[in-house]
């Protein structure tokens, strides 16, 4: 049976909202033309993902490349190769849902990007713009005023060595609950099991225990986490002129799961600020209320006190910035554990059983070396050159950042680069190469091959010393971390807990793939972002030889 159709149902809200949004995009975008798209005509730019025939290059290229923004990298790498043996390389425009105006600049400005100050290239306003802060926090006020990457550089580099105690009870504990003692191999999900067992360490330095073993704060974290990634990327796809009408929606889950995990943590928190004032009033508070807490928490609440800023030390804040700091650790120290399991797991039999071996001689002769043979300790994991050549290695081929050094343009009259001599202006997003980079022939012999000890003979071959190369270490080569005064505060904590988990895993745990002879899960992509295959699997099985 036919459906009657007349022009009047053209005119109803259901098809002329569509359509009236679409027309309304099209003339936007017509009458205000992206700044970086003028420069492919300035400079004569190419732009990854444009086809032959587009009739909006820059706009069809977003599209594109958002959904295949791994092919959208590759095809930028062989745009930007020139013929001109003077200027073997130029920018390129990379377009891309959700990362508005990027351009990708040559590997030859790394240094310049890096050295930029944060008023001329922000990786501050990059950051807290993609995860559309204003719209998706309670709070923006805790990254516009960052004080937690001061005290994450200070206390937590400080006190990292007396933490490794508290680090391996947490770490023996959340494995036994994760992935047992049995001493029958069975399968589990990498990733899932893995995501716990760092939430757990993490919550130990943040909060100490017992707290850092409470269910309810746990869940409670990771709803906000999956909430924030998702919702702020909705965000970043929606067009300009109607995100100030959908925002105050969207976010009102994630803004609840914000607000649940600090009532949660309220009492804890007011307790501690609490004891600070009892302390200070006491002339023998360790005999009256016991020590102080040796955790985030103390250290961050007693930098507030000490700035006299009534907002800096009010409870709300404080526990607002335990789940901002925990949100960039617990993500990326998860993905990058995962990456070395399964890079190990699915490494064929002959090679994974020499890596292995390989690992657990380094990791028994440094404990015997600088402890009592079973006691891990902070230069213990130091001298663990192998296993930290590993996890440069899976950070190489698996690592999340794929564009490096982010920035936003924020000098008034744009920044004219030195190499390629154009002008970016202000509002842009610039980067350089990092997931090409990672995979360069020119940077690393066979870069398609997991070579995990490939760092500890480069240091021997260049004759670099012991602490070169190192999985924390940066450099115009390795931009994982960053580079630069931005560069990642926390990342030598992250190279130790990396350090303890997997050499935890080696010496108590047989690993091997799902099925023998499987190819490892290929890692899958999320716009910018690369991700380790959420359903993952390997089997595992408690050693008898392990402690």
């Amino acid at each position: 049976m036919e459906v009657p159709f007349d022009a009047a149902t053209l005119l109803r809200p259901v098809f002329l909202v569509p359509v009236a949004l679409l027309i309304s995009y099209i003339v936007y975008h017509i009458c205000n033309p992206s700044p970086i798209s003028q420069l492919s005509k300035t400079y004569k730019l190419p732009i990854a993902g444009a086809r032959k025939g587009d009739w909006f290059p820059y706009t069809q290229a977003r599209w594109r490349n958002f959904f295949n923004f791994q092919s959208a990298l590759l095809e930028a790498e062989r745009l930007s190769r020139t013929a001109d043996p003077n200027k073997p390389h130029q920018a390129v425009l990379l377009p891309v849902l959700g990362t508005p105006n990027l351009v990708q600049l040559p590997q030859s400005e790394i240094q310049f990007v890096a050295e930029q100050p944060q008023t001329t290239l922000s990786a501050h306003d990059h950051a807290t713009g993609r995860l559309q802060i204003e719209n998706t926090l309670t709070d923006p006020r805790l990254l516009h005023n960052p004080v937690h990457n001061r005290v994450i550089a200070t206390s937590l580099g400080a006190q990292t060595g007396n933490l490794i105690p508290d680090l391996v009870e947490e770490t023996a504990s959340v494995f036994q609950e994760q992935w047992g003692t049995s001493d029958d191999f069975r399968e589990v999900n990498a990733l899932n099991t893995l995501r716990q067992v760092v939430a757990r360490i993490t919550y130990r330095v943040f909060l100490s225990a017992p707290l850092c073993r409470d269910q309810r704060i746990q869940k409670a974290a990771m709803a906000v986490f999956d909430s924030l990634s998702m919702i702020a990327e909705m965000l970043n796809l929606l067009w300009d002129p109607i995100l100030p009408l959908l925002a105050p929606l969207i976010t009102i889950p994630v803004k609840w799961k914000f607000r649940h995990f600090i009532n949660l943590l309220m009492p804890e928190v007011t307790r501690r600020l609490g004891e600070y004032d009892v302390r200070r009033q006491t002339s023998n508070p360790e005999k009256d209320i016991g020590p102080e807490k040796n955790d985030f928490l103390q250290w961050n609440l007693n930098h507030a006190k000490a700035s006299g800023d009534p907002y800096m030390y009010s409870p709300s804040t404080l526990a607002g910035r335990i789940l901002i700091v925990a949100f960039a650790g617990v993500h990326t120290t998860t993905f990058a554990i995962t990456h070395a399991v399964l890079d190990i797991a699915y490494s064929p039999a002959p090679i994974r059983s020499q890596i292995i071996s390989e690992l657990r001689e380094e990791i028994s002769t440094c404990l015997n070396t600088h402890s009592d043979g079973v006691t891990f300790t902070k230069q213990a994991l130091t001298s663990m050159f192998k296993l930290d050549s590993l996890l440069r290695e899976s950070t190489r081929l698996n690592s999340l950042v794929t564009i490096g050094l982010a920035r936003r343009c924020t000098a008034s009259n744009g920044l004219t680069t030195p190499y390629s001599k154009i002008t970016v202006p202000k509002g842009a997003t610039v980067a350089v190469p990092a997931y090409t980079a990672f995979r360069s022939p020119e940077l690393y012999d066979n870069p398609e091959e997991f070579q995990p000890f490939r760092f500890v003979q480069q240091r021997v071959d260049e004759k670099k010393p012991a602490t070169s190369k190192g999985f924390a270490s940066t450099g115009l080569d390795y931009l994982a971390f960053g580079h630069g005064k931005t560069a990642c505060p926390g990342r030598f904590f992250v190279a130790n807990e990396l350090k303890l988990v997997l050499a935890y895993v080696l010496l108590n745990y047989d690993i091997e793939p799902a099925v023998e002879g499987m190819e490892r899960p290929e890692n899958k992509w999320y716009g910018i972002s690369m991700i380790p295959d959420l359903n993952a699997t390997v089997r595992i099985r408690r050693r008898s030889e392990g402690f």
